[in-house]
């Protein structure tokens, strides 16, 4: 366990899906009434008072780690932007029922998700869903829930003391004529060593939710991702580089959505923008810039997908040696699109992802 994770159980989690691996709390929670909570579960009102966190935007980061060090753990989540995003208080695994608990989210159940039953995984990451009804606890009269909810989470195949190294969770919800409430965040176990020159490496799966402005519902998306990094150049900063391709849209229930065509979705490769001066990659192991990428609207390209990424690399990348587990970058990715298939509709692409790197 990490000071950060005591403190902040934002997020604890993660391995693979439903395989019996020990995770950060595995206690069953069905005994649990309504205002308790888990042991190693902190009340947000107290968690906001602790000392290692930092709840504001700072250096182009995230909220989370107050200060990161190369060789500790980190913890970032979303900033609240006044419309509904970034709400998550706690989002916490329950192995026994493998079950998630996510709080502070209004109309979603119980607050248990279930493992999904139409979509149970997307891009090789687990898929939970919450309840949509619930019952009147004094008259026991149905009550229908926000629908839907879901939870993507993703989770390192290397293990810390037991638990995934990295690991990644995203609360959304297509429920509203908005994008609604929801949240995300990601952490790093371990520590990392940066080499100073060469370039590296990294690829992976990403898995998605696509929400809408003046319309509900939600799609889902799953795809590949690269990211290099330049250690030598530029001069004033490692130049990072990624490319988000091969991404597929499902309706909420699984069905393939076809792409590309009239009325329907396009999906262009997305690519990060490699930034000469400033912070594309911190000593301590973290990434953040942004990313786009353009459609040929009548004959003339225009910028089409923009957003940022952030994430965090883990592991030694100086390791060659055949015992090596590699190293990867765990982050999160939130892009915004105006898609000319919808007329006045605009789309929030929130997604995880999971790219790694092993020596030959």
């Amino acid at each position: 366990m990490t000071p950060y994770l005591k403190t902040l159980p934002l997020l604890l989690m993660l391995a693979a899906c439903g395989d019996g691996q020990p995770f950060f709390n595995d206690e069953d929670e069905a005994d649990l009434e309504d205002g308790e909570v888990a042991d190693g579960v902190v009340p947000v009102e107290e968690i906001e008072a602790r000392d290692g966190i930092n709840f504001e935007t700072s250096g182009g980061l995230p909220p989370g780690t107050a200060d990161p060090t190369a060789d500790g753990s980190i913890i970032r989540f979303e900033p609240r932007d006044g419309e509904g995003a970034g709400l998550i208080t706690d989002v916490e695994y329950v192995a026994t029922n493998d079950t998630f608990r996510v709080d502070n989210i209004g109309f979603d159940g119980a607050n248990v998700y279930q493992r999904g039953v139409d979509v149970d995984q997307l891009g090789g990451y687990a898929v939970y869903e919450a309840d949509v009804v619930i019952e009147d606890s004094l008259t026991g009269d149905p009550i229908s829930q926000i629908t839907p909810y879901r939870v993507i989470y993703g989770a390192s195949k290397v293990e810390v003391d037991g638990q995934p190294r990295t690991s990644f969770a995203l609360v959304r919800t297509g429920g509203y004529s908005d994008h609604g409430f929801g949240g995300w965040i990601y952490q790093r176990r371990e520590g990392v060593t940066l080499p100073t020159t060469g370039q590296a490496g990294f690829n992976g799966t990403y898995a998605g939710m696509r929400t809408f402005t003046n319309q509900s519902g939600m799609q889902l998306t799953e795809g590949d991702i690269a990211i290099a990094i330049d250690f030598r150049d530029f001069n004033s900063n490692a130049a990072v580089s990624g490319t988000l391709n091969n991404r597929q849209f499902f309706t909420i229930t699984g069905d393939q959505i076809t792409l590309n065509g009239p009325g329907q979705p396009i999906a262009p490769p997305v690519q990060f923008v490699i930034q000469e001066g400033g912070t594309s990659i911190t000593t301590n192991g973290e990434i953040v810039g942004q990313l786009n990428n353009t459609v040929v609207i009548d004959g003339t390209a225009q910028l089409y997908e923009q957003g940022t990424y952030n994430g965090v690399i883990a592991g030694d990348l100086t390791d060659g040696s055949e015992d090596s587990v590699g190293s990867e970058i765990t982050g999160i990715i939130v892009m915004e699109s105006t898609d000319p298939n919808l007329d006045g509709v605009t789309v929030r692409e929130s997604g995880g992802f999971i790219a790694s790197r092993k020596p030959n």
